[in-house]
């Protein structure tokens, strides 16, 4: 190598050191940023045969050109992005199946006074006690109170269902709302990361932007993520292109008024969204919370008011009150669900409640009895319809758990690819900083011969 190819050969390595050292600055000053990934330069070892510089050289000449900057690149495992994509999707989930869990048992509220469970054995035990003095009218007049507390009970079970489908349409429309403003801000993101690779300074900044947004998206629902060519970022939402370079596929929500169900659906297409039976990130937990777990909550409380008010309407329209009537019903025969349940106008005296089996035998109670007798039955649907509440919260509450200690332990994988560790950045920049001082040192040396070479 002559004199000037040595000083060539340092100002090279000057220029890669002093990229490498705003690089080390770069992450030591990033270090605490928030989705910040590590950046890092690649660099490659340069020869006289690869340059062009010469298309001749003779035997045992020495051909080294110093070294270059290979590539600016940014540290990530699309593997464990892509986990922790799925982990955040199925956090997301059982956070909102939490949500809806716990809501739905403080409405239910089992074991507590005016819930179900409480109300019906109030309810029982009135026809019990009414049973043991059949012609004493404050007992009658304490049963007419507890039937109507039930009926009570009913109403607010079904208006904390109203309430929490209420809830949950609100926040699926604005859960549908960020999907669509993310994958936009990603398709122009995927615009502008494109602009900046196309003119050689790669925009890191907003690739780093890109991949949080991601992640925000996963939370929200189970997207799968690839990168095209050109950096562009496609995502796919069950099958279904969401992004694909600057162009987005939107979602859309339907519901109740407007609609006669609650439909997530790809914008412009006849394509459902499919909440799955778990996971789907919180839209698909909001969108499930809709369609499965109130309706169902809701089936189980229509179906033990309609029972109720075919039994107890069976069993008294064939007794006698103390008036002497009969075929009075007990339950209004049009209140069949848990919304509609009441007492019958028929009994508003409380002497036309028929306890008896017999006319004119106010001591008689074998109806009363029979009465008193049906508990049982709606007592342990009753504890059905409130335990499938808590069985959901149960089981939300441990895919939560689990959820989220699988998502810390990508974060924690991630970080310790994709992080700054201090102490590593500070070991290369003393490293840099000495081969700064050793290529340093080889300039001056050149300088040095070169003056000798003209004192000749």
């Amino acid at each position: 190598m002559s004199l000037n190819g040595l000083f060539q050969s340092g100002r090279r390595s000057i220029q890669v050191l002093e990229a490498a050292i705003q690089t080390t600055g770069q992450n030591i000053a990033n270090a605490n940023t928030e989705g910040y990934s590590r950046q890092r330069i690649g660099i490659r070892a340069e020869s006289l045969t690869t340059r062009g510089l010469h298309a001749r050289f003779a035997p045992h000449t020495f051909t080294g050109a110093g070294v270059s900057i290979r590539s600016f690149e940014r540290v990530r495992d699309v593997l464990l992005d892509a986990a922790g994509r799925d982990a955040r999707a199925g956090l997301g989930a059982a956070e909102e199946d939490v949500r809806a869990g716990t809501t739905l048992e403080g409405v239910f509220a089992a074991g507590t006074p005016g819930s179900l469970t409480e109300s019906l054995t109030s309810f029982w035990n009135a026809f019990a006690d009414a049973a043991d003095r059949p012609a004493d009218l404050n007992l009658r007049r304490v049963l007419q109170q507890r039937t109507d507390a039930l009926a009570g009970t009913f109403h607010r079970l079904d208006d904390g269902l109203n309430r929490l489908a209420g809830e949950t349409r609100k926040a699926l429309a604005d859960g549908v709302d960020r999907f669509n403003a993310l994958t936009e801000r990603i398709g122009a993101l995927n615009a502008e990361i494109q602009a900046a690779r196309s003119a050689g300074t790669p925009n890191f900044a907003a690739e780093d932007e890109r991949d949080r947004l991601a992640a925000d998206l996963a939370d929200l629902a189970p997207v799968r993520v690839s990168t095209d060519d050109n950096g562009h970022y496609r995502i796919t939402l069950q099958g279904m292109t969401v992004v694909q370079g600057s162009t987005t596929q939107q979602l859309a929500y339907a519901g109740p008024p407007d609609a006669a169900e609650d439909v997530v659906a790809f914008k412009g297409t006849s394509v459902t969204f499919d909440p799955g039976d778990e996971g789907g990130g919180r839209l698909g937990s909001w969108a499930r919370t809709l369609t499965a777990t109130i309706p169902d909550t809701r089936a189980g409380l229509d179906a033990l008011a309609a029972r109720l008010v075919a039994d107890v309407n069976a069993a008294h329209g064939a007794g006698y009150g103390l008036d002497g009537s009969t075929g009075n019903a007990f339950f209004d025969p049009a209140g069949t669900t848990a919304a509609t349940l009441a007492r019958s106008s028929d009994i508003t005296d409380p002497s036309a409640i028929a306890l008896a089996g017999v006319p004119d035998a106010p001591g008689d109670a074998s109806v009363a009895l029979a009465l008193a007798n049906l508990r049982a039955g709606f007592e342990e649907d009753a504890i059905g319809v409130t335990a499938a509440v808590g069985w959901r919260l149960q089981t939300a509450s441990s895919l939560e758990s689990a959820s989220r200690a699988l998502v810390s332990h990508f974060d924690a994988l991630s970080e310790g690819v994709s992080g700054v560790s201090l102490d590593e950045e500070m070991t290369r920049l003393i490293e840099y900083q000495q081969a700064f001082a050793a290529t340093a040192r080889v300039i001056t040396t050149a300088q040095s011969l070169f003056d000798t070479l003209l004192a000749l």
